[in-house]
């Protein structure tokens, strides 16, 4: 419990010290507008639950996602329900804060803590987790904490085709390298790339379909392809 309120102590940091730069330029100008605060719900399923290249499930699950951001400041709140079993296993609540670094370059800081439900019982898990971009070009690094202690390591490059104002097209390649998170293992596992599809109906509402394709590097690791489809709806 007690590392569990010192990864929330953590949320709090990041979210407190998002705001110190916003007070700060707003003492230095007032003509600058204070930053709004935007909302989104996806309504999301997927095929397979896939994260750090690991199934979390053997069929499609539903996860719906509440978004909420302010300036550099983003939270969410998503849920997940195996559509196999019709049962609720895993809550995420994380926070995420923007630093831009120069033109196309930007450092992500967050925290994500993510309770799931194991063998029937309820355990605490958690990622603090850095993302460093630029360009096309991403790397983001995970600190497993909680039930579970580890380390992940992703490069990815993702890359936008835009067809039209409503409609754009991307690609997605990524490797990772997974150090003993839900495995006995350390290196890498797995070779992911992915083909999305996204398409605004209005101004607020907007669909989105995805196809993953994930060849594995490591024997403990399932490969194959993935559907996921996208719902999301902003509130102006």
């Amino acid at each position: 419990m007690k590392k569990i309120l010192k990864h929330m102590l953590v949320v709090g940091a990041i979210g407190l010290a998002s705001f110190l730069p916003m007070k700060s330029l707003e003492a230095k100008t007032q003509e600058d507008p204070k930053p709004k605060i935007s909302a989104s719900f996806n309504n999301n399923y997927a095929s397979q639950y896939v994260l750090f290249g690991l199934p979390f499930s053997e069929g499609p699950v539903w996860q719906p996602t509440l978004n909420v951001g302010s300036g550099n400041l983003n939270s969410f709140l998503m849920a997940n329900k195996d559509l196999t079993t019709h049962e609720w296993n895993e809550i995420d609540i994380g926070v995420d804060y923007n630093i831009p670094l120069g033109k196309n370059s930007s450092l992500s800081l967050g925290t994500i803590y993510f309770p799931s439900k194991i063998d029937g019982k309820w355990k605490d898990f958690g990622t603090s987790y850095a993302s460093l971009s630029s360009g096309p070009l991403s790397v983001m690094l995970h600190k497993i904490w909680g039930n579970e202690k580890g380390t992940y390591l992703g490069l990815t490059y993702n890359k936008d085709y835009p067809v039209s104002d409503k409609f754009t097209f991307s690609n997605s390649t990524s490797i990772g390298y997974n150090d003993g998170i839900f495995r006995d293992k350390k290196g890498l596992t797995h070779f992911e790339s992915s083909l999305t599809g996204s398409l605004a109906l209005t101004d607020k509402l907007g669909v989105s379909g995805q196809v993953v394709w994930i060849n594995p590097l490591a024997d403990d690791i399932k490969g194959g392809l993935c559907f996921r489809t996208s719902m999301s709806y902003n509130f102006k």
